[in-house]
């Protein structure tokens, strides 16, 4: 039985899960619909030559967006299973592990999650999760180099059409709606499919 105990309605997993809903929402809809818009008024108001430009820039700023999004998203997990299991640690009067090992914050999280709570998450969530902190990492640190190893553990995020020479492995990553969502959606499955014991006194 899993050692994470909710106390009557004050579900911590529930609420991230509502958190990272609202974000997820507020980039895949709010932001994209907004510059559709803003790109239609241009297109309305100038010259037709420049149609071809706003689109340009649509595309760009939704990408964009996306791109911060996930790093909202990624780091309100990361905020939010490190404040969880360190309450129920606390109030249980367990000792979470500490990471001797130069585990990624993902591998120590599961780590402590199973050894310590006794909940064990599907092996394919955690997986996608590690690949949100791959990519958002390369956000973070923005060098060429760590593309380059992105590319290396996850290729089909690079587009390399009309490319002769490549110089910058940034410049041709795509995140897309697609993966976005998919990436978003798995963290909505972990906070969803996290075990906890419901305690009603």
């Amino acid at each position: 039985m899993s050692k994470v105990v909710v106390k009557g309605m004050l579900d911590p997993a529930s609420q991230a899960w509502v958190h990272a809903s609202h974000f997820l929402d507020l980039y895949l809809s709010f932001f994209r619909e907004l510059v559709e818009a803003e790109k239609n008024k241009e297109s309305e108001e100038l010259d037709p030559l420049f149609n071809e430009f706003g689109q340009v820039y649509a595309s760009w700023a939704t990408e964009e967006a996306f791109k911060v999004g996930l790093v909202t998203v990624y780091h309100h997990w990361e905020k939010c299973i490190k404040k969880l299991m360190s309450e129920q640690a606390e109030e249980q009067g367990l000792a979470l592990l500490k990471n001797t090992t130069r585990l990624s914050f993902v591998e120590h999280t599961k780590l402590n999650l199973e050894a310590v709570f006794d909940c064990v998450v599907d092996s394919n969530v955690w997986e996608i999760i590690d690949e949100a902190r791959e990519i958002v990492n390369c956000f973070k640190h923005g060098t060429s180099d760590k593309f380059h190893k992105l590319y290396s553990l996850y290729p089909s995020y690079f587009d390399f059409s009309n490319t002769e020479r490549v110089t910058d492995y940034s410049d041709h990553f795509i995140l897309g709606a697609e993966r976005f969502e998919r990436l978003g959606n798995n963290i909505l499955e972990f906070w969803e499919t996290l075990p906890r014991e419901y305690v009603w006194s």
